[in-house]
């Protein structure tokens, strides 16, 4: 799907949804989109710059949101990092959130409320799709 990235996607997450980062990251591999996971985080990796790299090594950030990373300076940096790349960003509330607790730049991104791990990664490959045609 991707031309000049090694990545579709890069998924960010809270280790305390990593379970259901990994369905919808299953999901999105299962369409044929490469995904960069932290799995991927090798033992003695500098954690901030692999982070960095992968980020803009992918053509699009999926924001996982849930309580746990709405304020996460990792969320913020992988962001930065995209924008400063032009990547495109795809939001997914995975949890019941309310709208006034999401970060204000969000306000200018179309979210993807899906509790379903495999419906979220459904609608993210649609997403994806559309912008590529």
């Amino acid at each position: 799907m991707t031309e000049n990235k090694r990545y579709d996607v890069f998924l960010s997450h809270a280790k305390e949804g990593k379970k259901w980062a990994r369905e919808l990251a299953a999901t999105l591999e299962d369409a044929g989109i490469h995904v960069w996971f932290d799995g991927e985080i090798e033992a003695g990796q500098e954690w901030e710059r692999t982070i960095e790299e992968a980020v803009r090594d992918s053509s699009t950030l999926v924001l996982v949101l849930t309580p746990h990373n709405l304020n996460s300076r990792w969320m913020f940096f992988e962001v930065g990092a995209a924008i400063a790349d032009h990547g495109k960003i795809i939001p997914v509330l995975a949890q019941d959130i309310e709208m006034s607790q999401l970060p204000t730049f969000m306000a200018s991104y179309r979210i993807i409320k899906e509790l379903s791990p495999s419906k979220a990664g459904a609608r993210v490959t649609e997403a994806m799709e559309q912008t590529a045609a």
